[in-house]
């Protein structure tokens, strides 16, 4: 058991691989994000679809399927994560993830590649809050936020290298062969997550919980319907990240979405030279992510209060 003196110890041996493998499986799980976007027009003929139903149907319904219809499949997940083991909910997304990527690639029509799509945005999203509750059980306090930033380039770097694959074979292997190699890898990484990956203390990193957890009381404390109505009502601070968070989302979703696929076909590049432009937004973001994690641990050392200022820069 991971909550015996055995079972922790060696989860605190293994923490840096373990870690690396949920990093790993993550990057799997979001590698199906953006597999459309290099051959938008390649999935409309398939579909027998024009060029305003493509945009429409493949780009701004496939979006909406991946990002926002499947919030109740995510939500669910996460608020699962408070009562369940969080390494097996992690394997189950992960699985879940593969079998709806896989499912993407057999789609015979629009209305179940959209259904398949919006499963896999709801397990891409879902692992989220698993994989940074299991992070931040691995992780003291001092230590999450750049530990937090490397889960999340590898979310950024799945994203990016999925969609490289997919622009570089799709013109010869097709547009649902990516979905096939996603899936797969998915599949591959939740054995590994369930074979390797241990189940850490709840709260056992938390200083304040320590004495009582080395005294046997479990930390049981879980969100409530409540909690999270006041903690979104009265908390300032969870109010402008969500807002902020929507309109920067905007931009990055479009660029994702079209770019790789306006370039290809209205500006002349070749499916794989569009995916490479599109690739150093992904690279950006990757660097970003790490650097700022990095740089945010410093400053919230030197003054908590000098992080915000330094996202803000």
């Amino acid at each position: 058991s991971c909550s015996s003196p055995r079972g922790t110890e060696a989860v605190h041996e293994t923490i840096h691989a373990q870690s690396l493998l949920l990093g790993v499986a993550f990057m799997a799980i979001w590698s199906a994000n953006n597999l459309m976007a290099p051959n938008l027009t390649q999935m409309a003929n398939f579909f027998g679809m024009d060029e305003s139903q493509r945009d429409l149907y493949l780009g701004s319904y496939g979006a909406l399927a991946v990002g926002v219809f499947s919030l109740p499949i995510s939500a669910l997940i996460g608020i699962m994560t408070d009562f369940m083991p969080r390494k097996y909910l992690f394997v189950a997304t992960a699985a879940g993830g593969a079998l709806s990527s896989a499912a993407t690639g057999m789609s015979p029509n629009f209305t179940w590649l959209f259904l398949a799509r919006l499963v896999n945005g709801g397990c891409m999203s879902g692992s989220v809050p698993v994989a940074f509750s299991l992070l931040g059980d691995l992780f003291v306090a001092e230590e999450r936020n750049a530990a937090s930033s490397g889960l999340t380039a590898m979310m950024g770097s799945g994203i990016i290298l999925g969609q490289v694959y997919a622009g570089v074979v799709g013109s010869s292997a097709g547009w649902s062969h990516p979905f096939y190699v996603s899936a797969m890898i998915s599949a591959v990484a939740a054995v590994f997550v369930l074979l390797w990956v241990r189940e850490p203390v709840r709260g056992g990193k938390e200083r304040v919980l320590q004495d009582m957890i080395r005294s046997g009381t479990k930390y049981d404390r879980h969100l409530t319907w409540d909690g999270f109505v006041h903690t979104i009502k009265h908390n300032q601070s969870n109010r402008l990240l969500i807002w902020q968070g929507f309109f920067s989302s905007v931009p990055w979703g479009i660029i994702f979405v079209f770019l790789n696929d306006f370039l290809s076909q209205e500006k002349g590049f070749s499916v794989p030279d569009a995916t490479f432009m599109v690739m150093l937004f992904g690279i950006g973001c990757a660097v970003g992510g790490v650097l700022g994690g990095y740089l945010g641990q410093v400053f919230m050392g030197i003054n908590r209060s000098y992080l915000p200022l330094f996202m803000a820069a």
